[in-house]
């Protein structure tokens, strides 16, 4: 099994005809960096064993047929985990409040699933070091919160196709580097 390759620091893929399951020994690979699955046909749901991976910064499994919640055992990767997208897929459920431990996060690609919930509960602010935040095309409801300027380094953000109400924020007009918002 892939679990037994103990020294791999990179896996990539992406762009192919894939099919199965990612499987739980994936967290054996406690060296590995980069794991890129996007655009395949893999399906099942995230194996939680994925928290097992120190070194993993980038996770990307966008395009594919996964379903399930989002393991809330991912935000036990706060000292590596950077890139978390799993953008167009099926995932279902809230997203995890753990996530907000991710303090090193710098791209989150949830859109395009079936996440439910309020917007901001999980505390996404606490995740300063985000500069792009893709969540639209969900069932999220909730407002924005004013503790959205905590994340001063955001460059895009969409949040369209949900069902969000409210006012937007003044707070808005801290991110000074904000290119795009959806």
């Amino acid at each position: 099994s892939i679990g037994n390759l103990m020294r791999l620091k990179e896996v990539f893929f992406d762009n192919n005809g894939l099919t199965g399951q990612i499987p739980s020994t994936i967290g054996f690979l406690k060296e590995l960096e980069k794991l890129d699955l996007y655009d395949n046909e893999l399906s099942g749901s995230i194996p939680k064993e994925i928290s097992d991976m120190s070194s993993l910064a980038r996770f990307w499994a966008s395009k594919n047929n996964l379903n399930g919640l989002i393991p809330s055992e991912i935000g036990l990767m706060s000292d590596s985990l950077v890139h978390f997208c799993v953008n167009h897929n099926s995932l279902e459920g809230t997203i995890p409040n753990k996530l907000s431990n991710l303090w090193k996060m710098h791209t989150l690609c949830l859109e395009h699933n079936r996440l439910t919930g309020r917007f901001f509960e999980n505390n996404i602010a606490d995740m300063k070091n985000m500069v792009y935040l893709y969540m639209d095309n969900n069932d999220l409801s909730g407002s924005i919160p004013g503790s959205i300027k905590r994340l001063k380094f955001l460059k895009e953000m969409t949040l369209h196709k949900n069902k969000l109400y409210g006012t937007i924020p003044d707070a808005i007009g801290y991110l000074s580097r904000l290119t795009k918002i959806l």
